[in-house]
């Protein structure tokens, strides 16, 4: 007996039905806990779900995060591995390694809580916040056994005034502490806002006063819970078993720029890293009236504030690759920054000639100080940022031994 091919009318209904599945499947998903399809601790711990944010605003729960990482947990990965692995779809190239990340009461990555003493508060990106390594192994932990007091880890959280009297509310820094943000050269420097936006945020801070924190992150986690699917994340590794240059091409490749080194060692690179070092000079004081804004805004509370100006992982291994680029614009551009600092009367501290020298020194014998398989750098990188810090905060008179609040202005 021949089968009948489906008809339009059949057609018309499958077609309906598949959609409607396909969305309840990518809406349910976005309930499940984001660890279920992550290969780290920054995707695993992203906060919960919108839903779950929301009903601690309209419950009046605490507590208010300061950060998109669930409060009070700690996740544990014995193959954790880099970033640039799966967006490169190169999974040969994963360099397997323990992972553990703990956080506290308000979000963020800190194994002591935060009305415990702190000598000083590490605020930045995801290289404070020490992705792909373990509690132990991030910068602020690394300087905390350097200057023997608490170093509180911000990292991954905002500067701005608000959300730093916020923090500094909640967060026990000494007077005469030191507050110390780190600057990513791939990342913009930030300006003065719109006085006009400034105005609207005072305004709604007086009407939700301190629920306007958790308001804030609420409409961050919708963002958030919007843009994640674990079902997608799921049918994108289904693809990327297929798409293996073997079966079909790899579309995933120029995601992750893949180079050898000159000791023969396949590194993966960000292909933002290397194509804004080939792109026209950005203003390297462009951020000097916000940093300056805000150092007299940390004075004013009794803290010291310290910049630290950081390299891309292609500015420190690109010069060493087979294929090295003719000119780095990274270390001027940082340089002049560090310069533009000084003469605005702002600490600061530039790294990236030690880090570039620890990796010249290492390459001979296989030794790196990034991993290979990530855009991040690794517990040996962080050492080195930490003594220069800490070297840096002694010159200064800032140790917590000596140190003394700044004047009050």
């Amino acid at each position: 007996m021949n089968e009948r091919a489906p008809g339009p009318i059949a057609l018309r209904r499958l077609i309906p039905a598949v959609l409607v599945l396909g969305l309840v499947l990518d809406v349910g998903s976005r309930f499940l806990p984001y660890d279920a399809v992550a290969f780290r601790g920054w995707e695993a711990l992203s906060a919960d779900p919108f839903v779950t944010q929301a009903w601690e605003v309209l419950t009046k729960k605490p507590p208010s995060l300061l950060a998109s990482f669930r409060p009070n947990e700690r996740y544990v990965n014995d193959r954790a591995y880099g970033d640039l692995a799966p967006m490169g779809n190169r999974p040969w190239l994963r360099q397997y390694h323990r992972e553990v990340v703990t956080t506290d009461s308000l979000g963020l990555r800190n194994t002591a809580p935060p009305g415990a003493p702190h000598v000083a508060l590490v605020a930045g990106t995801s290289f404070t916040f020490g992705s792909t390594m373990s509690d132990d192994e991030t910068l602020p932990a690394q300087l905390s056994a350097l200057l023997g007091g608490g170093v509180y880890n911000a990292g991954a959280s905002d500067d701005d005034d608000f959300h730093v009297d916020a923090l500094l509310d909640r967060v026990n820094v000494a007077p005469g502490g030191t507050y110390i943000l780190e600057h990513l050269e791939r990342n913009d420097p930030p300006t003065i806002g719109n006085p006009n936006a400034g105005r609207m945020v005072a305004r709604l801070r007086r009407t939700f006063g301190d629920r306007y924190l958790d308001l804030r992150m609420a409409y961050a986690e919708m963002n958030h819970w919007l843009d994640v699917s674990p079902l997608r994340v799921m049918l994108v590794r289904a693809r990327k078993l297929v798409e293996n240059d073997v079966v079909l091409p790899n579309s995933f490749a120029p995601f992750a720029d893949l180079e050898t080194l000159k000791n023969g060692d396949p590194m993966l690179f960000l292909p933002l890293d290397k194509t804004q070092d080939e792109s026209p000079q950005r203003p390297a004081d462009l951020g000097i009236p916000y940093w300056r804004h805000l150092a007299d805004h940390l004075e004013r509370r009794g803290l010291h504030f310290l910049v630290v100006l950081v390299p891309t992982k292609y500015t420190v291994y690109g010069p060493l690759t087979m294929s090295p680029p003719a000119a780095l614009t990274g270390p001027r551009y940082l340089a002049e920054m560090s310069a533009a600092l000084q003469a605005a009367g702002i600490a600061n501290l530039d790294v990236t000639a030690s880090l570039q020298s620890a990796a010249r020194v290492g390459l001979p014998d296989h030794r790196y100080i990034y991993w290979r398989d990530d855009s991040h750098w690794n517990k040996d990188a962080v050492a080195l940022v930490a003594e220069s810090i800490a070297a840096r905060m002694k010159a200064l008179g800032w140790t917590p031994a000596s140190s003394a609040a700044p004047p009050a202005r």
